[in-house]
């Protein structure tokens, strides 16, 4: 079995800033409106609730959703690419706001240069990557155009539900702005990254959505829309399983909440840099759950705690299971590593534990983590 990116094609560092007074003064992003409980649930018809069906929703999204496309530089090493010159990375993205910031999976930018960003109306317009995170596998992309930009808001991926109607806008093996359409599958998937044969994929993040929307090669940073119109996640892989036993309808997207954690950092400086607690957490099996007497498999169990370090200092302990953080509950150690990773150093997180059975709440204030490299100017920055 084997996890395929779609688009795809080289990869790669951090970019220039972008425009600091559209970071500072304005929101980087609109935030869709509150759905109401249930509502998505009720949605088999995506009727008049979602304002006529997927034809409007389609029609109303697909605007906003742009072809990304750059040439990867001679002597590169890609493993995908189109058909005809073989040196062209492909991809999608879409708009968050009308001064024309677009976002869209690192891995269609990574290493790229002569960046170009084709609207839904056909314009063609160079791009700059603003900035781009590898482990997350986010970019944040800048254009200039005349006139107004269609956006699409933001949603809750905390908030979706399996089983609710979503669709995938994409451009697919270079069929522009395809729309498909299904359910989420599966939430907090968590996928071996390690199987495209990345380097440093120990350190990539594979926290998913899973959809049987389709999506393949050239879907890779669209959007995955749920019934109210709003962005619940980044498209980025598909499974394509063995050459013997081929896999259908199983793709993954990126929790746009994962986004908002890095985007204004990505607009600001280019980078994300990383916060540190100083514990090691691991997953929680079925024999640590009966061992512990844990009421369930959901939390990270801390291992262990690095002296004079910010766990120290909130009180962590071996043992304890982390259950949640920021108000938000904690599926997994993968979950946990993400949020711990994304948080903002400095700031001070309530947090909840589980110790011998009962529940515990703590504040961790966490540090900048010490910079592992120092990344190179993004060719397209």
């Amino acid at each position: 079995m084997r996890l395929v990116v779609p688009i795809a094609l080289g990869l790669t560092t951090l970019g220039a800033a972008a425009d600091p007074a559209v970071a500072r003064d304005a929101p980087l992003w609109t935030n869709a409106p509150r759905r109401q409980a249930g509502r998505a649930g009720r949605i088999g018809k995506l009727g008049a609730e979602a304002g006529g069906g997927f034809a409007d929703l389609a029609g109303r999204a697909r605007a906003a959703v742009v072809h990304v496309r750059g040439q990867m530089p001679e002597g590169s090493t890609a493993t995908e690419s189109d058909n005809e010159a073989g040196k062209t990375s492909i991809g999608t993205g879409f708009i968050i706001n009308k001064s024309g910031y677009v976002v869209t999976n690192e891995h269609v930018v990574r290493g790229v240069v002569d960046l170009r960003v084709r609207l839904y109306d056909g314009r063609e317009v160079p791009a700059c990557v603003a900035g781009a995170d590898l482990p997350t596998d986010i970019a944040l992309l800048k254009i200039e155009a005349k006139g107004p930009l269609p956006v699409l808001a933001l949603g809750n991926s905390d908030a979706v539900r399996v089983g609710e109607p979503v669709i995938a806008i994409g451009n697919p093996y270079g069929f522009n702005h395809s729309v498909t359409a299904g359910i989420v599958s599966a939430k907090e998937r968590v996928v071996e990254r390690s199987s495209l044969r990345e380097e440093r994929a120990e350190d990539l993040y594979s926290f998913f959505i899973q959809t049987d929307a389709s999506i393949n090669l050239g879907n890779s940073g669209g959007p995955l829309i749920d019934a109210s119109g709003a962005v619940v996640g980044i498209n980025a892989a598909f499974w394509a399983g063995h050459p013997l036993q081929p896999a259908q309808g199983i793709g993954f997207a990126i929790p746009i909440n994962i986004a908002k954690a890095l985007l204004p950092r990505l607009a600001e400086s280019g980078s994300a840099r990383r916060a540190f607690l100083g514990v090691d957490a691991q997953p929680i099996d079925p024999a640590l759950e009966a061992a512990l007497k844990l009421p369930s498999g959901r939390g990270a169990l801390i291992a262990s705690v690095e002296k004079d370090s910010p766990a120290e200092a909130a009180g962590l302990e071996p043992g304890d299971v982390v259950i949640a953080w920021g108000g938000s509950e904690v599926a997994t150690s993968e979950d946990f590593k993400i949020d711990a990773q994304l948080s903002v150093p400095g700031s001070r997180i309530p947090i909840v534990v589980a110790r011998d059975g009962k529940r515990l709440e703590r504040e961790i204030v966490p540090r900048v983590a010490p910079a592992k490299d120092v990344a190179p100017p993004h060719p397209s920055s």
